[in-house]
């Protein structure tokens, strides 16, 4: 605990640090199903793609 608070970086770049990577990750397994979805079962998306995408995000980030 002592070296967290002896470093020279602010309380958000280390939550962005520590967060960022898994929610990317996430974000691109979310991605990887979708497509797989859509192009090997050939599952239909109705509705607004990006509103899907927006909505993972918000919960990828909300979760992390």
């Amino acid at each position: 605990m002592e070296q967290l608070m002896v470093t020279p970086i602010r309380a958000l770049e280390f939550v962005l640090g520590k967060s960022l990577p898994f929610a990317i990750i996430c974000f691109v397994a979310v991605i990887v199903i979708t497509l797989v979805g859509i192009l090997w079962f050939g599952i239909q998306i109705k509705g607004i793609f990006l509103l899907l995408l927006l909505g993972s995000v918000l919960f990828l980030m909300s979760t992390t």
